[in-house]
């Protein structure tokens, strides 16, 4: 009787690394689709997932992973898909944040600036018998401030708007407390005045200004 060979065992099945990758990549790709980078991670378990794909159906039969190359690719084409539709509406959202923050930013540059330029007049005032110079040009020239800069808006430093100057030639002991003697009228939706007190607040556009009173 003839001797029967024993079967044949197929050989032993290994899994594509890249599937794998595909899959790490595009689990990743999903969650993080919210803050803008999982399209790039998406993008990479795609690339992975066809290379895997590529690769097993090339080995016949002695690579696995290709349930996992699919997984990958489905995540990652989802997540490139999100990042189309959520990212032109994050940015709509984001975009009025940030010229907000900005506008905040150079209205508190412009109120620093403001503050510093009264506190200029207030001393050139104690050096000349309490009067107010009889023009902001005149800080310049007796040295009260560094340079001709500040007798311009800190608002829009680079289009030299010129401080409004009140107080030319008076009394700043006569004064009230709420006499505006400088403003700066650059801002758009209001403007800064300083004070004969020295203090210095932004004033919507809506509302009067105080009576200056001697």
């Amino acid at each position: 009787m003839a001797e029967v060979p024993p079967p044949l065992v197929p050989p032993p099945q290994g899994t594509s690394g890249k599937a794998v990758s595909s899959l790490i990549f595009g689990i990743i790709a999903l969650p993080t689709t919210l803050v803008c980078i999982g399209s790039l991670f998406g993008l990479v378990a795609v690339i992975l997932g066809h290379l895997a794909l590529g690769q097993i159906k090339k080995a016949s039969g002695l690579l696995g992973g290709q349930g996992m190359a699919v997984g990958g690719l489905i995540c990652g084409y989802l997540s490139i898909a999100a990042a189309v539709v959520l990212v032109p509406i994050l940015a709509a959202l984001a975009v009025p944040a940030v010229n907000a923050a900005m506008k905040k930013a150079k209205q508190a540059a412009a109120t620093h600036h403001l503050q510093a330029t009264a506190m200029a007049l207030h001393n050139y005032a104690i050096d000349h018998e309490g009067k107010l110079p009889p023009d902001l040009e005149a800080l310049v020239d007796g040295g009260y401030v560094e340079d001709d800069t500040s007798i311009y808006s800190g608002y829009e430093a680079d289009k030299k708007i010129k401080l409004i100057y009140e107080g030319a030639g008076k009394e700043l002991v006569e004064l009230s407390s709420d006499a505006v003697i400088m403003r700066d009228r650059s801002l758009p939706n209001g403007e800064l005045r300083a004070y004969a007190s020295g203090h210095v607040e932004f004033v919507k556009n809506s509302e009067p200004p105080p009576a200056a009173s001697r």
